[in-house]
């Protein structure tokens, strides 16, 4: 898991963030972010919730559904980056104008793999003095013998992007912005969520 990287924006309230005008739920939202258009009628219209400051990564307040700049898009092409794809969108600001230069991101790369906790490093932090230590799961496992080889790519059981250390070089040495890149080696993940996850995917399961 060291050449590989989640994708995701850095949630800071001053960039520009949009919200999507049509309706989405957990399994609508995830077959837009996987490529699954089928079902939907493009443009797919956004507009602005938030900030001010415009990111080469735009944040739609939904899991792992995101904009990219014309930038982005360009340097990904150019550098051959696969197991992705864009679909049309508008975009509204604060007094309705059209904002151009975006496009809505989905990722078609596949892992084929749960997330596995098994081998993941317990750490325990305490936030406040005197308060409680909290534990977490410290880096995350995946089967990449089911991965297709592509540099973006989500595994199965959840809608998450993950990266391949080129997808990390060509934004990190282009200097993108609103971006987070992050080795799934050093990741962090509460314990009450991964087992609430964990739990909630042996009810779908059965």
């Amino acid at each position: 898991m060291e050449d590989f990287f989640d994708f995701h924006s850095r949630l800071v309230m001053t960039y520009f963030s949009v919200y999507p005008q049509i309706h989405l739920d957990w399994v609508i939202n995830k077959k837009l972010v996987g490529g699954d258009f089928e079902s939907f009628e493009f443009p797919i219209v956004f507009k602005h919730t938030h900030g001010i400051k415009m990111g080469d990564l735009l944040h739609t307040q939904w899991p792992s559904l995101y904009l990219i700049s014309n930038r982005i898009e360009k340097l990904l092409a150019e550098n051959n980056v696969t197991g992705w794809k864009t679909f049309p969108i508008k975009i509204f600001g604060k007094k309705g104008e059209e904002v151009l230069g975006y496009n809505g991101f989905s990722v078609i790369g596949r892992s084929n793999s749960k997330v596995i906790y098994d081998n993941s490093k317990i750490i325990e932090k305490r936030f406040v003095s005197n308060g409680p230590l909290c534990r977490f799961y410290k880096g995350i496992d995946m089967d990449m013998s089911k991965w297709d080889g592509s540099d973006f790519f989500m595994p199965d059981s959840i809608t998450t992007i993950y990266a391949t250390s080129k997808v990390y070089t060509v934004l990190s040495e282009n200097w993108t912005t609103n971006v987070s890149m992050k080795k799934l080696s050093d990741n962090e993940y509460d314990e009450f969520v991964v087992k609430k996850l964990n739990s909630d995917l042996k009810c779908i399961i059965i």
